[in-house]
This record gives structure tokens, sequence and C-alpha cells, in this order.
């Protein structure tokens, strides 16, 4: 009931803070403190067979990929682009391993979003050996008090994109290790060009 009184004014504050952050973006490009540039990373996910369970064979197998990301600098930066804000798209180079289903298997499109003290969603597909295409959503929970294990553990599934059905439960680790040491690799290879 509350929401349908309050819904005019939460459009009406929701579109001044776009107005507001439009003008704050295009200030701090003239400034020069928003320039054109790229923001990349590379993080490599997998774990033991224990934390992945293969629904459709009924087994438990070891999961791992490797994602090489990048972001346009200034759409990443800016609030009111909904496309590029916070996100990373998963570039050429990056694969997937899951054995008997993909064994180094491209990743064909995909993209890693930053909901900021929340999660951070990873989604990506692929074309495994049986010629199918494949989806995988996980999420980062970053509302976790241990701040390293939520930033170096991913939890999700995956399923055929044809049918919807969901193949995979996974969780996977940075470097397959929820700890500081697993994490390194992926801080080392922040760079902003």
């Amino acid at each position: 009931m509350l929401e349908v009184a309050f819904s005019p004014v939460l459009k009406v504050a929701s579109a001044y803070a776009s107005v507001a952050n439009a003008l704050n973006v295009g200030t701090l490009k003239k400034l020069g403190l928003i320039k054109e540039g790229t923001f990349q990373f590379q993080e490599t996910l997998g774990s033991a067979e224990k934390f992945n369970r293969r629904l459709d064979a009924g087994t438990n197998v070891p999961f791992l990929f490797h994602v090489f990301a990048s972001a346009n600098l200034t759409g990443f930066l800016d609030p009111t682009n909904e496309e590029y804000f916070l996100s990373w798209k998963i570039d050429k180079g990056s694969y997937v391993t899951l054995p008997g289903l993909a064994e180094n298997e491209p990743i064909t499109r995909g993209t890693i979003k930053l909901t900021p003290l929340k999660y951070v969603e990873y989604f990506f597909e692929f074309i495994a050996h049986d010629g199918k295409k494949y989806y995988y959503r996980g999420i980062k929970n970053l509302r976790s008090v241990h701040a390293v294990k939520a930033w170096a553990t991913l939890t999700g599934s995956l399923h055929n994109h044809e049918t919807e059905v969901k193949i995979l439960e996974s969780q996977v680790f940075s470097n397959q290790d929820p700890s500081i040491s697993g994490l390194i690799p992926f801080l080392r290879s922040l760079r902003i060009w």
C-alpha cells in the first residue's frame, strides 16, 4: 500500500538522481578525472570434485574456468550508463573445463556485474563437445562477514541453454583456494590502461 502511495515520489527522485549523476560524471570528464581507457583483469576459478555436482550424470566433478575481462573505463564509472556501469565483458581467450562436457572450450559471450556491498554476478555461455550451448550463472556474496572468502568464492549453476535444465551445481574458488593466496593472482592482474 505504501509503495503505491510513494511511487510518484520515488520516480521523481530516481529521475533527479539520474540527472545529477549525469552532470557529476560530465563534470568529472571535463576535469580529466574520468578518462577513456580500459579496466582489465583475469581470474581462474575452479574446485575439486566435492564442491560440484553434475546432476545429469549423478556424480561429483571438478570444474574450472578462466576469464579475461575488460570494461570501458568511462562507462564502468558512469552510473547513468546502465549497460556498462560496474560491468566487465568476458573477452576472447576465456575458457571452461568440465570433464565429459568441455575441455578448454572457449567462452563465447559473458559479463561480470558488480553490485556494491551485495554481490558480483558472473554469466557466460559456451558450446560443449556435444555441440549444445550451455550457460553458467554464479554469485559472489559480498554480504559475508569474511570479505576475502566472499571475493574468492563463487556459487552457481550450469544450464542447458535450449532446455533450461540445470546440469551442474557448483562452488568454485579463486585459483581453487578460498583465501588471500587464491586472490593474489587476480589482484595482480588488475590493470587500467
